[in-house]
């Protein structure tokens, strides 16, 4: 198998029903893995998602990330550095 890397990102979006199942549906059509995920929602009804994908190259998690920032309710999508 290809070597892969661990990657941990942060999308920021409002809160509503689907939004969970759109960005895992993102993320399974880039045939990329989920190795952890989580979910916190705010007063102000914006989710905070961190997940960390299993991705083989740059250009491969440019492209999840391009896609995910397209979905509605998406407010950013970015590298979680902690």
């Amino acid at each position: 198998p290809a070597q892969t890397y661990p990657i941990a990102v942060r999308v920021e979006a409002y809160d509503r029903t689907g939004l969970l199942s759109d960005i895992t549906q993102v993320v399974a059509e880039n045939k990329v893995n989920i190795l952890a995920a989580s979910v916190a929602v705010g007063p102000d009804h914006v989710a905070v998602v961190r997940a960390t994908l299993q991705v083989a190259s740059v250009s491969q998690l440019a492209r999840v990330m391009g896609r995910i920032e397209q979905l509605k309710d998406v407010l950013s999508v970015s590298r979680d550095v902690g």
